[in-house]
């Protein structure tokens, strides 16, 4: 398959990183990950809410915020 030059650094970053609550300091894989193993104490939390945190459109996701840390920094 043809695939741009930014779909394969945009890969390669979230690769690398991972996403870090920075209340409870878990870190998880992926959004749908933090989601669901959150919610379980954290009704609120919903995957859609930690991607707009992640991007910066919204400050936190049931009261929780997230960044994305390099796996190399853990």
């Amino acid at each position: 398959k043809n695939i741009t030059l930014n779909k394969k650094a945009a890969f390669r970053k979230k690769a690398t990183t991972m996403i870090l609550c920075i209340e409870t300091n878990e870190k998880f894989f992926s959004t749908a990950d933090a989601a669901e193993k959150l919610r379980q104490k954290f009704p609120k939390v919903n995957r859609d809410g930690i991607k707009r945190v992640l991007s910066g459109k919204q400050s936190s996701s049931g009261g929780l915020h997230f960044k994305r840390v390099n796996i190399k920094e853990l």
